[in-house]
């Protein structure tokens, strides 16, 4: 009965910190590009509502024109507009931030993929026997 009762909290405590961990790539390409408004919580709503609104657009425009490249391309742009107004920059910035962002994403899984792969062997070697570890 316990359980039933703490597995609600559990998955909310780890959707936040879900949330928050995708803003990290954000919140550190903001701080390296030395933004005014380069605080977590800005990175953190600008990923959360910028992938929002980028889905709804894509999901409107495949509905209404099923063209896959048309939704992509209006998703991204409504994604680095909400990076624009969020952080109160340009275009050119706006982009710029995103794609700072991603190879900071792309970075950090590379590493954590090295860690996981260094303490934790058996994790990514199936079909090798246990004792071979």
């Amino acid at each position: 009965m316990f359980i039933i009762l703490l597995a609600p909290i559990i998955l909310l405590g780890l959707v936040l910190i879900s949330i928050v961990l995708s803003g990290l790539p954000l919140w550190f390409a903001s701080k390296l590009l030395g933004l005014k408004k380069s605080g977590l919580i800005h990175a953190v709503a600008a990923t959360l509502v910028g992938g929002l609104l980028a889905s709804i657009v894509s999901v409107i425009i495949v509905v209404i024109f099923p063209i896959p490249f048309l939704a992509v391309t209006l998703g991204f742009l409504s994604y680095i507009w909400v990076i624009k107004e969020i952080y109160n920059v340009g275009w050119g910035r706006a982009i710029m931030l995103w794609l700072v962002s991603v190879i900071t994403a792309i970075i950090l899984i590379l590493i954590l993929g090295f860690i996981i792969a260094l303490f934790f062997p058996a994790a990514y070697m199936h079909g090798v026997p246990h004792h071979w570890l």
